[in-house]
């Protein structure tokens, strides 16, 4: 007797109906999963997290308002200035995470942000005030330590 093509069986279902169960549905991940995956992904990155094509038109038109075209700028200052703000941003995100977690929550809500930028101004304004004074001093210790004919007035002034 010939072999015949037998119908495709199908799966053991109650009857009522007729799809195939063996396919697989595509697996959940648990919550903030994803998250860490894109956080330990951008980690890992050395390029700027923002695009040059956007940043540097802004640098620009900036640097004309301001400045009302009196100054050019470098790629390299430019570039410079993409790792600052993003290093600042970074900085804001980081102090805002961790309000949201002294809160109790996962989710960074937009007064997290708002305090964070106050933390931060904060911050930088004491890191500035004993950048200044480390400065004053260190200046004083030179002054002091050359000879009496050397000493004088100094012919400049420091900025700060």
């Amino acid at each position: 007797m010939p072999k015949t093509k037998s119908s495709p069986k199908k799966s053991k279902t109650s009857g009522c109906c007729d799809f195939d169960t063996s396919i697989k549905t595509p697996s959940k991940f648990k919550p903030g999963e994803l998250a860490l995956r894109e956080i330990s992904r951008y980690q890992k990155r050395t390029k700027p997290i923002i695009p040059a094509k956007e940043f540097v038109p802004e640098v620009v038109e900036i640097l004309d308002t301001v400045f009302e075209g009196q100054y050019g700028v470098t790629v390299k200052a430019v570039i410079a200035m993409q790792y600052a703000l993003e290093e600042h941003i970074t900085d804001i995100m980081r102090i805002a995470e961790d309000l949201a977690l002294s809160g109790g929550r996962t989710t960074v809500i937009p007064e997290d942000l708002k305090a964070a930028v106050e933390i931060d101004a904060k911050i930088r304004e004491d890191k500035l005030k004993q950048f200044k004074e480390e400065r004053k001093n260190l200046e004083a210790e030179y002054w002091k330590s050359l000879p009496e004919e050397e000493r004088g007035t100094p012919n400049f002034k420091w900025g700060l």
